[in-house]
């Protein structure tokens, strides 16, 4: 009983928020909401405490090293096991919200980080390329924790970061999945919720799914399951994976001038209606 009330009045929030993003036509009230349950609320540092052993044995096993696209940095939880990996040299972190960046620059002017350069870009990872195409083929990996599922298409997205990729360039990921048995019921029934408030969350896109739709020379997953994750119900399962690209330089250069001018146009049209 006390699931199906809160469930409901999850639904009649996300509907009301749903209806203002829709008149103001803005994505400023989904990065705000975002914002206070992964910031304010500490969603954030409580999903970093449940899985960061996973992401440290993931980056330790995926062997990164020189430049890094860390996509959707949030307030830079996961940043600490990215430095500890001796071989990398350079971290530019994405995130889009603005509600979160000044959070992420702070922690980044606070961390004592040795012998590596790390910068911050608010924006999409398309806005990041759009503005720098010059980058194109320039990283050597891109790491994804909990963001691949708030980005739209998999495989879209997949295709913007094997251009970003240079030849032989990792894509390292760690995602939710749908649940299976206990708590199916309740993730779809929040799956809505999630996309709106927060940052378009969706609980029960196939990511791995859309990432094998694309070429990679390797794209190996795993599974598992967190009972330690805040909302274990719906957030307990997760898919990691590393994926290798599988063209050379001038392959991706050839689809990245059509791919980008695609993500110049959406981006455009987007910013018409704010």
């Amino acid at each position: 009983m006390i699931f199906v009330a809160v469930g409901a009045a999850t639904v009649c929030i996300a509907v009301l928020a749903l209806v203002l993003r829709v008149v103001y036509r803005s994505e400023a009230l989904g990065y705000a909401s975002a914002a206070f349950f992964v910031d304010t609320l500490g969603f954030e540092a409580s999903v970093d405490s449940a899985i960061g052993e996973w992401k440290s044995k993931l980056l330790k096993k995926c062997k990164l090293s020189g430049k890094i696209m860390d996509c959707g940095s949030g307030t830079g939880p996961g940043l600490k096991y990215l430095c500890e990996e001796q071989a990398i040299r350079e971290i530019v972190c994405i995130e889009p919200n603005p509600h979160l960046v000044g959070k992420l620059e702070q922690r980044v002017a606070s961390m004592s980080v040795r012998n590596k350069v790390v910068s911050v870009f608010n924006g999409t990872l398309q806005e990041y390329m759009m503005k720098h195409p010059q980058e194109a083929g320039s990283f050597d990996g891109v790491v994804c924790m909990h963001s691949l599922a708030c980005m739209g298409s998999s495989a879209s997205i997949g295709q913007i970061i094997q251009i970003a990729l240079s030849q032989g360039g990792k894509l390292v990921f760690l995602e939710t999945t749908s649940v299976k048995g206990r708590g199916e019921w309740l993730q779809q029934l929040l799956r809505i919720p999630f996309i709106v408030l927060m940052g378009g969350w969706d609980l029960k896109r196939d990511v791995e799914r859309g990432l094998r739709s694309l070429k990679w020379k390797t794209l190996i997953t795993e599974h598992f399951e967190e009972a330690k994750m805040p909302l274990s119900r719906i957030l307990r399962s997760h898919v990691i994976g590393c994926g290798v690209v599988a063209e050379a330089k001038g392959g991706l250069h050839r689809n990245s001038d059509q791919i980008v001018r695609r993500a110049r146009a959406a981006y455009s049209r987007r910013a018409q209606k704010k």
